[in-house]
């Protein structure tokens, strides 16, 4: 039940951003280098993306993933459908970031 949610509040999503930057579905899909049939499929639920062909739909639309992945999870809170890991157990991620710079003064060369 939870998957279709997701594939219908995506689908959503994904045809609102279409429509607000003026594409047709055709272009969609030229621009995201995908078939053209299936941002149909998107839109109405039917399918899911691989990451890839995700990453080549912000791209197309011109907006950030992360702005794509929190509409869409706002869509599904709306309708009571947010899978509780996310609400629950969510902690930030953190592997592949660089600490923030240390604000201790540096030592000269040759210092230890």
């Amino acid at each position: 039940m939870i998957d279709k949610a997701v594939a219908r509040a995506f689908g959503s999503v994904l045809r609102e951003a279409r429509i607000a930057r003026g594409l047709s579905q055709e272009d969609l899909a030229a621009e995201a280098e995908i078939d053209r049939t299936y941002p149909s499929l998107l839109e109405h639920g039917r399918r899911v993306p691989t990451l890839t062909v995700f990453l080549r739909l912000c791209r197309a639309l011109r907006c950030t993933p992360v702005d794509l992945v929190q509409v869409t999870l706002e869509g599904l809170s709306r309708i009571g459908a947010v899978p509780a890991a996310i609400t629950t157990d969510a902690v930030p991620l953190t592997i592949g970031r660089r600490p923030p710079p240390s604000t201790a003064p540096a030592l000269p060369r040759g210092a230890k």
